[in-house]
């Protein structure tokens, strides 16, 4: 058993002093300044040097990027990732499954009208360009009229370039910084109505599926994985993740997106295994979706939701969720 050996060969956390980090920086050094998340940033990043000469990086957060100054008061912590809710200081509970925060969210910790009209701008900014891209490099591209690097090349031919040109416009507005220069719903309203020119289109045609023939309606055949997300064998979904390792999540690394971090499948399938033990469905539902988000063509990830929706009495999603995740784990095999 290596285990322990390899263990040894960890690099151990270290502890650094305030003072330690501010010669290292010389004393916070705009020179030194690698990274910045905005103009007005919640949190910079330094590079800095120790006095054994080790090369290192230093994120600097400021008091705001810490909205809920009673997160850690009562010391019981919890990770954090966008799919779970977070309590305001309002007392309510929102969702925080956005790709980008609106800013005002990470000064205050309340969401508004104008906060719900920054997340549509970072989805229509997703259906555009078909990837996340951060708001703040998107609007300079935005800036320098370099509209044809946003759009996702799948689009073209599917809407004119003034109408292209007018939906990224429109993004661009959703996503300022402050939120009194955004648009109201009424307008987004108004602009989008102005763009549509098919006002009936089948949603399985919009969403690019085929529809259901009688050969599409056979019972499926499923894998071992799936079987055991039916019976919501929970040991037996856990031992078939431990045997293959989680290989299907093999060169997905963690990226830095504009100084946040992009994190692995496996992350978030693990956790979600575990909440499903502990029997809380509704947060393990939040992870496995998670999953999906990070890699699309997971099969693990729709076999874990359809689990959480078993769990949840949400038999006909669950169902369509299984179907998809055999699908796509059948399309890897024959690839």
């Amino acid at each position: 058993n290596g285990g322990k050996s390899e263990r040894n060969l960890w690099p151990s956390f270290s502890e650094y002093s305030l003072e330690e980090l501010k010669a290292a920086t010389n004393g916070f050094s705009s020179e030194n300044i690698v990274s910045e998340h905005g103009e007005k940033a919640p949190n910079v990043v330094y590079k800095g040097k120790l006095e054994n000469g080790l090369l290192i990086a230093i994120k600097r957060f400021n008091k705001l990027a810490w909205p809920d100054s009673r997160q850690f008061i009562d010391g019981n912590p919890r990770l954090s990732c966008f799919g779970l809710m977070k309590n305001s200081r309002d007392g309510k509970s929102y969702s925080t499954n956005l790709a980008f925060t609106p800013p005002e969210y990470l000064r205050t910790g309340r969401v508004t009208a104008e906060s719900v009209v920054y997340s549509f701008g970072t989805l229509l900014l997703d259906l555009l360009s078909g990837k996340h891209i951060p708001p703040s490099h998107a609007l300079d591209l935005i800036r320098g009229k370099n509209y044809l690097m946003l759009m996702d090349s799948a689009l073209e031919g599917h809407f004119s370039k003034d109408d292209g040109t007018e939906l990224v416009r429109l993004a661009s507005r959703c996503l300022q910084y402050e939120a009194r220069e955004r648009p109201n719903a009424k307008s987004l309203v108004e602009t989008l109505t102005s763009l549509q020119k098919e006002t009936e289109v089948p949603s399985h045609v919009l969403m690019s599926l085929k529809q259901e023939t009688e050969s599409s309606t056979k019972p499926l055949s499923l894998t071992p994985f799936g079987e055991s997300c039916l019976r919501l064998d929970l040991t037996a979904i856990h031992a078939i993740l431990e045997k293959t390792g989680y290989k299907d999540d093999e060169g997905i690394a963690n990226e830095f997106i504009d100084g946040g971090t992009m994190v692995s499948p496996t992350v978030y399938a693990r956790r979600c295994l575990s909440y499903l033990m502990n029997d809380m469905p509704q947060e393990a539902l939040g992870d496995a979706m998670q999953a999906q988000v990070v890699s699309p063509e997971w099969p693990t990830a729709f076999y874990l939701q359809a689990t959480c929706l078993f769990s949840l009495g949400m038999e006909n999603d669950a169902q369509e969720t299984l179907k998809d995740g055999t699908n796509i784990e059948a399309k890897k095999h024959k690839n």
